[in-house]
């Protein structure tokens, strides 16, 4: 358990330094705000254990997937067309 979990965690480190080194402004942006959410997991387990506590636990493993997933889905929306303007509603009819 604490080998898959050590391996996790690298695995989200590493992409989130890659995504805060392209230098892409919403890439960047988005993988510091996860880091320090992790950061911040981290450092609230060294006092306590996070797994005894069943938010914390879905909390951590969320972020853990939220940063696996973040390259892939920043790809994702720049590949993807913008949407089409939205057309105004109808105002009331004039008499």
């Amino acid at each position: 358990g604490l080998a898959s979990f050590v391996l996790l965690l690298t695995a989200a480190t590493q992409r989130l330094w890659r995504a805060t080194a392209q230098g892409r402004a919403r890439a960047a942006t988005h993988a510091a705000t996860l880091a320090a959410a992790l950061a911040g997991m981290l450092m609230v387990g060294l006092v306590d254990s996070l797994f005894d506590m069943p938010r914390a636990t879905f909390q951590a493993l969320l972020l853990l997937m939220m940063a696996l997933a973040l390259p892939r889905a920043l790809k994702t929306a720049a590949v993807a067309p913008p949407m089409p303007p939205a057309r105004a509603a109808p105002g009331p009819a004039k008499v």
